[in-house]
């Protein structure tokens, strides 16, 4: 370690000859099975216990492996300058200790060397914050098979040294991981049911990956357990192909994101072709959203998808101009939305969704409008307008000019919108907007939404919408609330 001094260095022990140093005047080393490189060992889920880190060894109630990283990189993986100083001297003291027997300098590394590690393991479940507590090298991203999560408790210590762990079987040796790949993470019973129903639709959870930011699913079921979703609505769908905007197509901002993706899609057709079919094999509704800028392209587009298998409903994106009036945005008149959503409801057997443009006046008026020409429910919002300039260039950020905005800083203003909309409709709302985080999703149930799309987020996160999922879990064991339906509508005003 570069904080360590050059003799001490020289000098070093092995993680099993510490471990040896340090219980070698008690009965022998406690349960050291082997001494593993770090890539033999898959990443520790942040759910381990930092209990479960003693003396450089990574352990769990069965077995015990010293891994070299974690003693090599301590000084890499922890800016801990003062503790390693510590460390250093706990080294030269066992050293001293293993040489001449003597017991009492051997505890008093022991005491030292407990000291920075759970030091060392606060300090970085403080300072990362994350999910995951990467402890060894970020290749390695699945969970060992091997490793159970959970720990116990820092042991209590006994005459100036630690306790011996309990329930360790020597005999298991953790086995090297086979390969990189994600491992799949098994859905285990919560206590909490999240199953949530939007009209005919049941759904296992009220998380949706939304349009638009989730490609047309596929290509995200390497990253993803797509399983573990409520559902899916793929990128908007049209008759014919479309190029999309220019670029640049996306400018960060501080409270989001502003996006002119112009619609790029692959059409209706080769999604049936290409992508649908790939699609049934996962067991999570899939919806499609579909958008066209006179009547007759949205009906031509859910005519195609009417002759196929593998869809739960229809999201209809009405935030687009009508090239036949003018450009006005169906969303924001009532009558263009009125005319758009009949022609829709005629034309599908399936449930039908209407996505709603933020920018109206009144969104009571819209929304009961959408409801009364036959909508299934209501998809409360779509982006807001917004531009991004290059002050020193004079030029925007987009190559379209302007884009949408997306991301936390809408979050308020929607959920507001999916309240007032639910005072004034009785079908089912599903909340778009900012949602990051499980108080996010718990937020637009209270406004009154039945579910929720996840957006923006995936650009930060492909595995946004999954990990939303358990953290929503986990959220409601933490609130002793059952049953995820019962936040719905239920604001206190």
């Amino acid at each position: 370690m570069s904080a360590i001094n050059q003799d001490t260095e020289a000098n070093a022990l092995r993680p099993a000859q510490i471990e040896q140093a340090i219980h070698g005047c008690a009965d022998g080393p406690t349960g050291v099975e082997d001494v593993v490189h770090d890539d033999q060992v898959a990443i520790v889920h942040r759910e381990v216990n930092s209990g479960s880190l003693d003396h450089g060894l990574l352990a769990d109630r069965r077995k015990v492996v010293a891994v070299e990283s974690d003693i090599e990189s301590s000084d890499r993986d922890i800016r801990m300058g003062e503790t390693l100083n510590q460390f250093g001297e706990a080294l030269r003291q066992r050293n001293a200790a293993a040489a001449n027997a003597y017991q009492s300098q051997v505890r008093g590394a022991a005491a030292l060397f407990d000291d920075f590690m759970s030091q060392a393991a606060k300090g970085a479940a403080d300072f990362l914050r994350r999910e995951e507590l990467s402890l060894f090298n970020d290749a390695h991203r699945g969970r060992h098979p091997n490793i159970e999560c959970g720990g116990s408790a820092a042991a209590e210590s006994i005459g100036g040294r630690p306790a011996p762990r309990e329930n360790l079987d020597r005999r298991v040796r953790l086995k090297p991981v086979s390969s990189p790949e994600r491992a799949s993470i098994p859905h285990r019973a919560s206590g909490v049911d999240l199953r949530v129903s939007i009209g005919s639709i049941h759904l296992k959870n009220p998380i949706i990956a939304a349009s638009g930011t989730f490609g047309y699913g596929v290509e995200f079921a390497e990253l993803v357990d797509l399983n573990r979703l409520g559902g899916i609505v793929v990128k908007g769908l049209s008759a014919q192909p479309m190029a999309g905007a220019p670029a640049p197509r996306m400018c960060e901002t501080p409270g989001g994101l502003v996006n002119a993706i112009g619609l790029q899609n692959i059409g209706v057709r080769a999604f049936v072709a290409e992508k649908l079919p790939k699609l049934r094999g996962f067991d999570t509704a899939v919806i499609a959203n579909v958008f066209g800028h006179t009547i007759a392209e949205y009906v031509d587009v859910i005519r195609v998808l009417e002759d196929t298998d593998g869809l739960t409903a229809y999201e209809l994106n009405i935030s687009c101009p009508n090239v036949e009036r003018g450009g006005a945005e169906y969303g924001t008149n009532p009558t263009l939305a009125a005319e758009v959503v009949s022609a829709a409801r005629k034309a599908s057997r399936r449930p039908l969704w209407v996505k709603l443009s933020p920018v109206v006046g009144n969104i009571g008026l819209i929304a009961r409008t959408a409801e009364m020409e036959g909508a299934d429910a209501l998809v409360i919002a779509n982006t807001y307008p917004a531009m991004c300039i290059d002050a020193h260039t004079r030029e925007s950020r987009l190559g379209s000019t302007t884009g949408g905005l997306s991301g936390a800083g809408i979050k308020p203003i929607t959920v507001r919108l999916v309240y007032e909309a639910s005072r004034v409709i009785k079908i089912p709302i599903v909340g778009l907007g900012g949602i990051e985080g499980p108080s996010d999703v718990a937020e637009y149930m209270v406004a009154g939404a039945s579910a929720v799309e996840v957006g923006t987020a995936h650009f930060a996160n492909p595995r946004a919408s999954e990990r939303l999922v358990g953290g929503l879990e986990k959220w409601c064991r933490d609130e002793n609330l059952h049953e995820i339906n019962s936040l719905r509508g239920s604001l206190k005003a």
